[in-house]
């Protein structure tokens, strides 16, 4: 997907660049993606170790905040552990209206003009509305959100499967008034996870593949799991492991009788770029580092 880089916004003298794209869904819920503007990591415990990791990190959100007229912003610290936590387990308010606290993988928003932030370069984030309740879903679906490594390997597993599965628990509601967003993913063709035991390097060269039976096994997983007599595909090419976490995410939910109203944002996080040639978002897959895209979910 290429488009023209958007346009910039400017704030006293400090400048960011406006979002890569911002929606309003449902008429409840607005979400926008920013990429490549800057890095939107705001890793640390404290003001001063966000500032220390990433300069100027403080000043961009406080910004974005104030564009999208945010009340307060709840923003756990995603640890695939496939945890959905409420606003009152976040209490440590880093910055003005920013809230921390809690290791988890998702949020559930009950009032208007509360936000949710993930910061993520690959991993889509689930937006899950319900209607009914006006309350709504964000969630951090990494690859070991919605699957439980421990399991395949054969160890103790956690609580929940998948981060899907807790926050539909959490959520409640009748899956018909449910309505589901997914952005800012990572495409399946740059996941893969071969299951050779000898693959191509990145400078074109035969290495041993360190992870060969790892992968084997959750290739394997979830082959079994969702790819029986499937069109639509969770895993493409067994061989090279091309992941699609989308269909992963849609398979989850129709276990849980939400089969409709199910939509994508159409971006692919490692290959997608503007017309100038530069890439969109950040990709950890592509670029190897701490980089991070900012995903904001608001509740209207």
């Amino acid at each position: 997907m290429i488009l023209k880089r958007p346009r910039k916004l400017d704030y006293g003298g400090n400048v960011i660049y406006a979002p890569v794209y911002r929606r309003v869904l449902w008429g409840g819920v607005e979400v926008a993606v920013y990429g490549t503007s800057r890095n939107w990591n705001y890793s640390g415990a404290t003001r001063e170790e966000m500032e220390e990791r990433n300069p100027f990190i403080t000043s961009a959100i406080q910004q974005v905040i104030t564009e999208h007229d945010i009340r307060r912003v709840f923003v756990p610290k995603p640890t695939f552990n496939a945890r959905v936590v409420k606003v009152e387990d976040l209490t440590q308010e880093l910055l003005p209206g920013f809230f921390r606290g809690a290791d988890a993988d998702g949020v559930l928003l009950e009032r208007s003009g509360d936000a949710y932030f993930l910061a993520s370069a690959d991993c889509p984030c689930t937006v899950i509305y319900d209607r009914s309740q006006h309350k709504v879903l964000g969630l951090h679906c990494c690859l070991y959100a919605l699957i439980d490594r421990e399991l395949i390997e054969g160890s103790f597993s956690r609580q929940d499967n998948s981060i899907i599965d807790a926050g539909l628990a959490k959520i409640g509601g009748e899956a018909d008034k449910l309505r589901v967003f997914i952005a800012a993913g990572i495409g399946p063709l740059a996941f893969d996870h071969p299951t050779a035991a000898i693959v191509k390097g990145s400078d074109g060269t035969m290495q041993v593949n360190p992870f060969s039976e790892r992968n084997y096994r959750l290739i394997e997983h979830l082959c079994q799991k969702y790819d029986y007599l499937s069109q639509s595909l969770v895993v493409i090419n067994g061989s090279a492991g091309h992941i699609n976490l989308d269909t992963l995410i849609r398979r989850q939910l129709q276990e849980f009788g939400v089969r409709e109203n199910v939509v994508s944002d159409g971006h692919d996080t490692a290959t997608d770029k503007y017309h100038d040639g530069s890439f969109m978002f950040h990709s950890n897959r592509r670029d190897h580092n701490n980089k991070r895209n900012l995903v904001v979910v608001k509740l209207i």
